[in-house]
């Protein structure tokens, strides 16, 4: 685990009454919350049989839950590649190729900014 999320587990454990995310909603998050979601999506990955060093895309707003994706995958070492949800499905279908499989050059000429 890197620093950065360990910190936030020790302060998590240390203040999880604390409000951590204030969702676009106004709705609040603690850090007991986020913490205890983080663990149960580091699960939830490991059961899909997903293991350090794999990536996973994630298209999402931003969120609390995006927030706990990120700090459970990373308690499972994985990669989380995050994919604007602006962006239209052929796209997304773009971006989801292996690198030796997309055209290469400047992404500007293909209309994507």
């Amino acid at each position: 685990m890197h620093t950065g999320s360990a910190n936030f587990y020790q302060y998590a454990g240390e203040v999880p009454d604390k409000v951590a995310v204030i969702e676009a909603s106004g709705a609040s998050v603690t850090y007991g919350k986020l913490y205890k979601v983080a663990n149960r999506i580091s699960h939830a990955l490991r059961d899909e049989s997903l293991q350090a060093g794999d990536r996973v895309a994630l298209l999402s707003s931003n969120t609390a839950d995006f927030l706990a994706l990120l700090l459970g995958a990373e308690q499972v070492g994985i990669k989380v590649v995050p994919v604007n949800y602006h962006l239209t499905a052929p796209e997304i279908e773009e971006l989801s190729k292996p690198v030796e499989q997309r055209p290469s050059g400047d992404l500007r000429h293909r209309g994507v900014r």
